[in-house]
């Protein structure tokens, strides 16, 4: 039987204040429901159930819960309809962590919110994990069942030591944005970019890890009074493209008043965003939606 773990997902928004992950279903499917609970805690198949109900490994999660239910188009396979779901999933970044169909599940057990796993013979079940660092990790629960899909969509919070992980990286990332690194990438390629580790997931301004590219920053454009840049912001391709353009033009603007406060004139610096429209990377990957997310100083 053909296996392909999780793939066709459109996250419009999927943020820590986010209450849903939009799905796009399969063509001809129709919504019958979906709800939300802020703190939920699922117990999920992570490998075959054995008698009584009880599968071999499990995951247990505490979390933001979201549930969509699509009742299935007519004339379409549980198997055509679990690869449409899955590309979907994998789009948006999501890994496999284990997936069965029928009897490959084992017996059967109940899951709070998804139901009888597996519901029939037929039935496909997936779980998968997207990785968001202190954004804290997002878990996907999916059951394609002759009649109709459920999707379970889980946010649980950051553990400690993905928090000072993300700290120790921005740290790290920071100490190698000084002016002489800066003024050589400026000569050599026109452009610099500040990545995506010296942010917060979806805030504005730099972490505070990080405020010394600031200072960086300034001490460049005062070493060169003639330079002049452009500061303009960048987000990957996932989630709403007005919120994108939103959020990268708003990342640029506080770079611009920051360098401002540090004595630059304005007239130096011109601050725009694009949002998803100039990435340097593919964002089929976790690696190039991360290469997209940025800010890059480019000389006018």
């Amino acid at each position: 039987m053909k296996r392909t773990l999780l793939a066709g997902l459109m996250l419009i928004s999927f943020s820590a204040s986010a209450d849903w992950v939009l799905i796009q279903p399969h063509a001809g499917s129709t919504l019958k429901s979906r709800e939300s609970k802020k703190d939920e805690k699922l117990t999920l198949p992570q490998g075959p159930i054995e008698a009584g109900g009880k599968p071999a490994r499990s995951i247990q999660l505490r979390g933001k819960v979201g549930r969509l239910v699509w009742k299935n188009p007519k004339g379409k396979s549980t198997q055509e309809l679990y690869d449409s779901y899955a590309q979907e999933l994998a789009k948006g970044g999501f890994k496999p962590l284990w997936a069965c169909a029928g009897k490959e599940c084992g017996s059967a057990m109940e899951v709070p919110l998804l139901g009888r796993v597996p519901s029939s013979a037929e039935a496909h079940y997936a779980i998968a994990q997207l990785v968001r660092r202190e954004q804290g990790d997002a878990f996907a629960a999916l059951q394609v069942a002759p009649a109709e899909t459920t999707l379970l969509l889980i946010e649980v919070s950051a553990t400690p030591e993905q928090n000072e992980l993300a700290v120790r990286e921005a740290v790290a990332a920071a100490s190698k944005v000084t002016q002489p690194a800066l003024a050589d990438a400026l000569a050599r390629d026109g452009h610099v970019a500040l990545g995506d580790i010296l942010y917060k997931p979806g805030e504005v301004a730099l972490r505070p890890e990080a405020a010394s590219v600031v200072k960086q920053i300034a001490a460049l454009l005062d070493k060169d009074s003639a330079l002049k840049l452009y500061v303009v912001g960048h987000t990957d391709s996932q989630g709403e493209y007005a919120h994108n353009i939103s959020l990268s033009k708003k990342r640029a603007d506080w770079l611009l008043k920051e360098l401002a406060r540090q004595g630059v004139a304005k007239s130096r610096l011109k601050a725009d965003g694009v949002g998803p429209l100039a990435p340097v990377a593919p964002n089929e990957t976790d690696e190039g939606r991360s290469r997209n997310r940025r800010v890059e100083l480019v000389k006018q």
